[in-house]
């Protein structure tokens, strides 16, 4: 099994979460070779520097937007910070930027990508499925925090013509690195928000941002507060903190290898730093074949509640994010009949899952079990048949071998019934159009 800690003692941007990729072994020119053929008519490049601060030496990763007008990353915004700028945030209309903010040669704001247009991009594009789908998770993050930000649909909020370009190059540009360094999960230190405000064109907001402050709530990541005056932790690192596959670095971890990658700003009191450490278990079921996460498994006795009512707060907790819920037959004190009440979450949602327990079922507690998982990678694949299109279900190893083809049951239910063919039929010609492609 292999594990990446970050440890963020200046915050944490996507350039910098690629540079300390890229110092670990992540080929750069393959990186920059999968975005220029997912986005061939975008101009960027990267550029990489030594630096030190506080005694401490590293890299910075830059990423330079544009042709004539060429566009930097590193914008500095009111209150100092420089390391990124805001309008990688997903906007509520087109002329509205996040942060204000100047271009060299007055390039204006133009039309950007909605999280629609985002989402078609990758969806049709030549990436491997893992990159593709870890990209599609942490756009998808980001736009909903910024749709719940405007209070407009999630498919129509606005990335800026830079900001989208921005905010493809860095996501992209992670998820690949970390399919390349073979990666099974992360383990995050309190991620620094810093403090202050910053001017928008919405009117003046405290730091966190909006969607930031969305994300850390929604995902549970760690945070710390400090007293530089400038915001520490950007959109796009927070989107990819929040989708990647939390671990804990198990006893008997051997540390391979380090990477130091400096933001540009010169903080007051710290080095504007985040340190990536690469671990490797040696259990081999751990680290070969399949995918592992640590889960919590609550549960909880109910006697005194209909089956009613336990299936609404079952459908609670699936649309709150819980992998599976499932009700056990027992017997209790004076020969009730009842029903163990079982949850099954990853560790960020554990708090927000026991809340809509006791909330919805009635109980007095909950019990709690961390449990370990390995499971398949997975991912969805249409196959058109003549009575529709309809979804599969694949699942992959670590290494790629699919073990596991399934025809989505939603999927097949609906052509059945539109179609007037037995659900059999319909799944059997699924899975044979899907053998012959």
């Amino acid at each position: 099994m292999r594990i990446l800690r970050f440890d963020s003692v200046g915050g944490a941007s996507g350039d910098m979460i690629l540079g300390a990729l890229v110092q670990l072994g992540v080929d750069l020119q393959i990186v920059e070779r999968e975005i220029h053929e997912l986005i061939p008519n975008e101009v960027f490049s990267f550029q990489i520097d030594e630096k030190s601060s506080f005694g401490v030496s590293g890299i910075h990763l830059q990423v330079n937007l544009g042709g004539e007008h060429e566009h930097s990353r590193e914008h500095e915004h009111e209150h100092g910070r420089d390391r990124k700028h805001e309008c990688e945030h997903v906007c509520k209309h087109e002329n509205e930027c996040s942060h204000e903010h100047e271009h060299d040669g007055a390039r204006p704001h133009v039309h950007g990508r909605t999280w629609a247009e985002i989402r078609l991009l990758l969806e049709r594009s030549s990436l491997d499925e893992k990159t593709k789908n870890d990209s599609l998770a942490a756009f998808s993050a980001l736009a909903e925090a910024e749709a719940e930000v405007h209070g407009v649909a999630v498919d129509n909020v606005h990335f800026h013509e830079v900001g989208a370009v921005d905010s493809i190059v860095d996501t992209v540009g992670c998820a690949l690195g970390l399919n390349l360094l073979k990666i099974d999960g992360v383990s995050l230190s309190p991620l620094p928000i810093g403090e202050g405000t910053f001017r928008c064109a919405h009117g003046v907001y405290p730091i966190p941002a909006p969607a930031v402050a969305n994300l850390l709530r929604k995902y549970a990541l760690p945070i710390s507060y400090d007293v530089e005056p400038f915001e520490m932790l950007t959109p796009t690192a927070t989107s990819l903190f929040a989708v990647w596959n939390k671990v804990s670095i198990p006893d008997g971890a051997k540390l391979i290898a380090t990477a130091n990658s400096f933001g540009t700003h010169e903080m007051k009191n710290r080095p504007n730093l985040l340190r990536v450490s690469l671990f490797e278990t040696e259990n081999a079921l751990d680290g070969e074949l399949y995918a592992s996460e640590t889960l919590c498994e609550l549960e909880t006795n109910v006697d005194d509640a209909t089956g009613e009512r336990l299936a609404s707060a079952a459908a609670t907790l699936f649309e709150a994010g819980a992998l599976d819920v499932w009700f056990e037959p027992i017997q209790m004190k004076k020969g009730r009949p009842a029903s163990r009440f079982c949850v099954l979450v990853r560790e960020r949602d554990r708090a927000a899952a026991v809340d809509l327990i006791i909330r919805h079922t009635g109980v007095f507690g909950v019990r709690e079990t961390i449990k370990r998982r390995y499971s398949l990678a997975r991912y969805f694949k249409t196959i058109e048949t003549p009575y529709g299109p309809a979804r599969v279900k694949i699942g992959t190893t670590k290494a790629g071998e699919i073990v596991s083809v399934a025809p989505e049951y939603e999927d097949c239910a609906a052509l059945a019934s539109a179609s007037g063919q037995p659900f059999e039929t319909v799944y059997r010609e699924i899975l044979r159009r899907y053998a012959e492609n």
